[in-house]
């Protein structure tokens, strides 16, 4: 007897569901296992040498990779990423668990990336086909964890980066010619910074310890790192600008030329009181209650401050 025509499509349907989940079940196993036969072949440890050959011509640190993980056909691993100072071999910062993630498009597609770092989280996305913008994120950073500041003379910094936004443009041109600094705009706000100085100093001081509650930056780079303001409270209320342009051998080395303008606090200024000498150096460069003077030279060697009373 002849089967209804419904039954006959009823037929067709199921035998074609089953071809079809049959064959994407086919399709994800002998995916999994190319992935797998793949993953055992892939080059960990030369792909990292080539992240490293890519990067250090950008920072002037030497760099150390653990070798890349193959997480699946679209991700990467770094387990550990250090940057070294090469004067004296102590890092600088360190990130762990590094995640680079590739996303597709039609019309562009760009590369994602996230991290760990000294108890924060550091993002990213970065244009990568045609090669064009991209930005860079830091929150909640731990600022005494921080390796790059243990290297700072003189001075213990500890506080909180609660956010950094980096805004980097002409990708292009800052891979083509790799000893250029990246041209962008970085903003930032860090909170509870303390300044603890060092009993070391080249004179005779003891300058007390500066707090500040909270800090807000604007920073341009390109042919040079340019502070185009910085906004202060806490011990010290007012402003700060200026430029750095960088020494590539020697980030230390790097010249600076800072104007700043602060009002100090009734307890800061109870506090510099107690010692004579540092309270006469201050009068250098103070304008009535206003600290307001042009600070120059290098990174590690400070010409003495100019006052700029008018």
């Amino acid at each position: 007897m002849a089967l209804p025509i419904s039954s006959f499509f009823n037929a067709i349907n199921t035998k074609l569901t089953r071809w079809v989940f049959g064959t994407v079940v086919i399709t994800i196993l002998l995916n999994e296992v190319f992935f797998l036969g793949f993953k055992q072949t892939f080059p960990s440890v030369e792909v990292s040498d080539y992240i490293k050959q890519q990067i250090e011509p950008h920072t002037y640190l030497k760099v150390k990779i653990a070798p890349v993980q193959l997480n699946n056909w679209r991700q990467l691993t770094l387990p550990r990423f250090t940057l070294i100072d090469p004067a004296s071999e102590l890092p600088f910062f360190e990130l762990s668990q590094t995640s680079f993630k590739w996303e597709p498009g039609l019309a562009e597609q760009s590369v994602s990336l996230s991290s760990q770092l000294h108890g924060g989280q550091l993002s990213g996305l970065l244009q990568a086909y045609p090669l064009g913008s991209g930005y860079l994120s830091l929150k909640n950073i731990a600022l005494q964890q921080v390796q790059a500041l243990h290297h700072l003379p003189y001075v213990k910094l500890s506080g909180m980066l609660e956010n950094l936004h980096v805004n980097v443009d002409e990708a292009q041109h800052f891979m083509q010619f790799p000893h250029t600094l990246p041209s962008g705009l970085i903003n930032a706000t860090l909170q509870n910074l303390k300044f603890q100085f060092s009993n070391t100093l080249p004179l005779p001081i003891q300058v007390p310890e500066i707090a500040l509650s909270d800090v807000k930056l604007l920073i341009t780079s390109g042919e040079a790192i340019e502070l185009k303001e910085a906004v202060l409270s806490g011990d010290l209320e007012g402003t700060a600008s200026g430029t750095i342009q960088v020494d590539r051998a020697n980030f230390l080395n790097s010249t600076a030329s800072f104007t700043v303008k602060f009002k100090l606090s009734a307890d800061l200024k109870e506090r510099l009181a107690k010692d004579m000498m540092l309270n006469s150096l201050l009068s250098i460069v103070k304008c009535g209650d206003l600290i307001h003077a042009k600070l120059s030279g290098t990174l590690q060697l400070w010409n003495p401050p100019v006052k700029l009373c008018s």
